[in-house]
């Protein structure tokens, strides 16, 4: 009887230990996925945000030069 305790004490250690894993790894995951498209997204405004700079000084300096 003893034995048999023992093994369904042990399958709750690991069934548990197995569930705080999976949720862990699962959470680490979603983090990782927001973080990584929030970041992509602020590269790409801060690109569109050099091109437009970078444009408009090369107009500004092309008709400056046309006395």
């Amino acid at each position: 009887m003893g034995d048999l305790m023992q093994r369904m004490n042990d399958h709750s250690r690991v069934n548990n230990f197995l569930t705080q894993q999976t949720t862990n790894s699962l959470d680490a995951n979603n983090e990782r996925m927001i973080v990584d498209r929030h970041l992509s997204n602020w590269r790409c405004k801060s690109i569109y945000v050099a091109m437009i700079c970078s444009a408009i000084h090369g107009f500004n300096s092309d008709t400056s030069n046309t006395i």
